[in-house]
């Protein structure tokens, strides 16, 4: 067994695209956690490779190093693609993003061409910390203006659980505005 095989079958393993994308709450850094794991994995001694391939444990070795690049604040991947943007130490947080915390979340607040572009950015930075799914009916609730009604409907969950993943975002995302002054 080379180490190529190892890689396409890490690469085209179905399960190890779910637990990344259970481990990682950022969606938008699934694939390149992905891709920075395998080759994190290309770096390990083959014969250590074939061993844990041919004992079954290559799997959760492999979650292991998944587990460890994302969460790890001393990890390669987390220094450069976690810790950028807007959760970096160069990310400011201005004074008067306080005085909108009872209209944050109106349409015209949240709006493409709403003038203080500084909220969407924060408000866009803290949805990347939330659960995927609860972000996903925040988004439709706030940005794309839809009933909870529309919502429970396209998903096919009960009204009053989508009326509640939603409230807890929004309430997680205050809590986050006010932790960051």
């Amino acid at each position: 067994m080379s180490l190529n095989d190892i890689l396409t079958y890490i690469n085209s393993n179905k399960n190890v695209d779910g637990w990344i994308y259970t481990i990682s709450k950022r969606r938008d850094l699934i694939g390149d956690l992905k891709q920075h794991c395998i080759l994190e994995l290309s770096k390990e001694d083959l014969s250590k490779l074939v061993r844990m391939y041919n004992s079954g444990d290559l799997e959760k070795y492999f979650v292991q190093l998944v587990r460890n690049q994302y969460n790890s604040t001393s990890s390669s991947f987390f220094k450069e693609y976690v810790n950028s943007g807007f959760w970096s130490k160069d990310f400011i947080v201005y004074d008067d993003v306080s005085q909108y915390e009872d209209t944050i979340f109106e349409t015209e607040v949240i709006d493409t061409e709403v003038k203080n572009k500084d909220l969407v950015k924060l408000i866009e930075a803290i949805l990347m910390r939330a659960h995927p799914l609860k972000v996903d009916l925040f988004r439709m609730k706030y940005f794309e203006n839809k009933s909870y009604n529309e919502i429970s409907d396209y998903y096919g969950i009960s009204y009053q659980v989508v009326r509640n993943k939603i409230r807890s975002v929004r309430e997680f995302v205050l809590d986050s505005i006010k932790h960051k002054k």
